[in-house]
């Protein structure tokens, strides 16, 4: 199971692949959510936490687009 928690700055969750703009000690992966290409397949996440980070969005689009493309399809 992939679980992405966005925007993780210094707050750690375990069981998440935690993920920020900035390195840093809590950080699994660094990248930008408002560029395309996030660092994950197609259809293979199966949860995404992003707690106080839509906020600090100026290009919504292209981040709901990535997290879409990410996500994996809802069964049943």
């Amino acid at each position: 199971m992939i679980r992405l928690h966005l925007g993780c700055g210094r707050s750690r969750l375990n069981g998440w692949i935690n993920c920020d703009l900035f390195p840093g000690d809590n950080v699994d992966r660094v990248f930008d959510v408002q560029q395309g290409g996030w660092p994950f397949p197609d259809n293979s996440v199966n949860e995404i936490y992003a707690s106080h980070l839509l906020e600090h969005l100026t290009d919504f689009e292209t981040f709901f687009a990535e997290a879409w493309r990410v996500m994996k399809p809802l069964s049943g």
